[in-house]
């Protein structure tokens, strides 16, 4: 039995690596829009309450495809639908770029929600890590594919910052171009996955989705991930524009992205051990008290040094408490059961998501960047409450 966990955790390993690099290339998706599509849709649209519309769209995107991703991959497996789901950034990237060419924010839009749909598939990789893995190494593997969004960070932001003037006088046109092109390359990485063939992959339905969602501690791991990643995006896609809004360069709001996105991914190196040493709640109880000091940071000041730390403590909260819920999610989940789950957890969690990302615009028109800041404290409580009643319903479970 030793040696064939041991051989399930090396193909779990190299998979795990693969989707590492396939992260940290999609990564490019996720910045460049989070990054410029707040800047684009002002300079389209010449107002700030519609400026983050490319953003929201970006996630109803990610929301609308969850469940196509979710049973594509189930039709024609992981390396397939992941692949497939790379050239939805391809498109995204052509797209955008000839949406900023001709000033069309309608087509602008459609862009992002196509970079949504690859953001869909994006996602699920931190699943695909645990399919092939023993539950001992399951956290290690789901941390390890999200520890490859470090590099993300700086393939993002640098793609910004070089390619942002390329294509004058349409600004960001030619980083749409980029984007694109990394796309590309992601597209053939994932065909080095080695995923579970469709005779190995498991056979029937499961339990119907309501009565998997009973269970109070995956319901509870849904919403968790849910807020966790809300007050994310709702801080971070306010971030460009506040940046701007109070003087700062553009130079400076992309490198505040950089170390928020580092702050998301580098602890994933160790996220999946202490997990494993010190057990889920703990963990993501951790990540809803650093929360909390990414809104004292952030409530204190406005200049470079504020922002910086704001968002990389923004990027670590958003690891402990969103691997906390992912990791919890995978492990009450029967293996017949991981495609429906997965996709209706990843609905859950972007389709409230998709609030976020609008409200951003409004509430940082109507309250400035205080207003956003202050978002983190209510965040933090209601994770906090989650965690508590993921914990009773566990002891109820084994009662």
């Amino acid at each position: 039995m030793a040696v064939v966990k041991d051989a399930g955790d090396r193909l779990a390993r190299y998979n795990a690596w693969i989707l590492g690099a396939a992260a940290a290339l999609a990564g490019a998706n996720a910045s460049v829009v989070i990054a410029t599509s707040g800047l684009v849709g002002r300079a389209l649209t010449g107002e700030m309450k519609l400026a983050t519309i490319p953003v929201l769209t970006f996630v109803l995107g990610t929301a609308a495809s969850t469940f196509p991703a979710a049973f594509s991959m189930r039709r024609f497996g992981r390396r397939n639908g992941f692949a497939g789901g790379a050239l939805f950034g391809v498109l995204a990237g052509l797209i955008g770029a000839a949406a900023i060419v001709h000033g069309s924010f309608p087509l602008f839009c459609l862009a992002t929600f196509s970079a949504g749909a690859y953001q869909a598939f994006v996602v699920q990789y931190r699943f695909a890590a645990a399919d092939t893995a023993t539950p001992a190494y399951r956290p290690r593997a789901i941390a390890l594919t999200l520890g490859g969004g470090v590099a993300s960070a700086f393939v993002g932001t640098k793609l910004v910052n070089f390619t942002q003037d390329l294509w004058l006088p349409h600004v960001f046109a030619a980083t749409y171009l980029a984007q694109a092109a990394v796309a590309a390359i992601a597209f053939f990485v994932l065909l080095a996955l080695r995923a579970p063939s469709a005779q190995e992959r498991p056979k029937g339905n499961g339990r119907p989705i309501g009565e998997i969602l009973a269970d109070g501690r995956l319901a509870a791991a849904m919403l968790l991930g849910m807020i966790s990643q809300g007050v994310m995006n709702l801080i971070m896609t306010s971030t460009p524009l506040a940046m701007v809004g109070c003087g700062l360069p553009v130079t400076t709001a992309t490198v505040a992205i950089q170390w928020h996105i580092v702050g998301m991914y580098a602890p994933s190196f160790i996220t999946g051990h202490l997990i494993s040493r010190f057990g889920i709640l703990r963990i993501g109880l951790v990540g809803c008290a650093i929360f909390l000091l990414c809104g004292l940071v952030a409530e204190a000041g406005i200049s470079v040094l504020h922002f910086e730390v704001a968002l990389f403590l923004l990027g670590v909260g958003w690891n402990f408490a969103f691997l906390s819920a992912t990791a919890a999610v995978t492990s009450v989940t029967r293996p017949e059961e991981r495609a429906k789950v997965q996709a209706t957890n990843d609905f859950v969690v972007f389709g409230g998501t998709a609030f976020a990302a609008y409200f951003s615009g409004v509430l940082l028109d109507l309250f400035g960047w205080a207003g956003i800041a202050a978002a983190a404290f209510p965040a933090a409580l209601l994770g906090v409450i989650l965690i508590f009643a993921s914990r009773r319903a566990h002891r109820l479970a084994l009662a």
